[in-house]
């Protein structure tokens, strides 16, 4: 659970919160992919029976994610994915600084915080 955090935190911070565009749209592709191949309960919340209102939900959020133009909006639309699944293990949290990725003391430092 300490990776899903680490990459949705550090995601966040690098790719949403650098001074480039948001993109929420790549965003949102990276948090679903991640989810779909990595969660342990996906399979418990995603099945035949709901399939259909999931994939409905993916691409609500997704034609939302294409207008968003601010990180914390981003922020919102990936929230709501994260609590389709109702899983206490996982998260996702909203950071303002960024950890950079080639400094290896920052990264450690990341990587031992209390997050």
């Amino acid at each position: 659970m300490k990776r899903i955090l680490f990459l949705l935190i550090l995601l966040l911070s690098q790719l949403v919160f650098s001074q480039s565009a948001c993109n929420c749209e790549n965003e949102l592709s990276f948090v679903v992919d991640y989810y779909e191949n990595n969660l342990a309960s996906y399979s418990d919340n995603v099945n035949e029976e709901n399939l259909g209102d999931y994939e409905n939900f993916k691409s609500d959020l997704r034609k939302e994610a294409k207008m968003v133009q601010h990180p914390s909006d981003c922020f919102r639309v990936l929230t709501y994915y994260v609590e389709f699944f109702k899983d206490n293990h996982s998260s996702i949290s909203m950071r303002t600084e960024s950890v950079d990725e080639t400094d290896e003391e920052a990264v450690e430092k990341f990587l031992n915080s209390n997050i």
